[in-house]
């Protein structure tokens, strides 16, 4: 089995009360790439350690082929985002994990993925 994952934690003691923050994959393709651009990929965000299950949804890298998908807010490089879903910080601790993970089979080799990162900011 071939996958892909990334995962990112953030401890929410060093975020704001009472805010609702949104986690956002930030990508570019390369020129050429394998499986990545018409193959979906899975993106969640969930709370570490509790009961809630982890809730994810499949999106496409590939721009043209996602409305999810819009130009980084920088425009420089053609980085592009995806947001990967949205939580609560209501001023308890706890780790927020943000997950990107793709699952091929055997022999589906896949490339030309560039990652920048994963970014958390407040929704507006």
């Amino acid at each position: 089995m071939m996958w892909t994952e990334v995962k990112g934690r953030i401890e929410t003691k060093i975020l704001s009360p009472n805010t609702t923050y949104a986690a956002y994959f930030v990508y570019k393709l390369a020129e050429v790439t394998s499986r990545f651009e018409k193959t979906p990929v899975q993106l969640s965000v969930y709370f570490e350690g509790t009961d809630e299950p982890e809730k994810s949804y499949s999106v496409l890298l590939d721009p043209a082929a996602n409305k999810n998908s819009r130009q980084f807010l920088d425009g420089a490089g053609g980085w592009m985002e995806i947001e990967m879903g949205e939580f609560f910080v209501n001023g308890d601790d706890g780790t927020v994990v943000c997950r990107f993970y793709n699952i091929g089979g055997l022999y589906h080799r896949k490339h030309g993925l560039i990652i920048q990162g994963i970014m958390v900011r407040p929704k507006p």
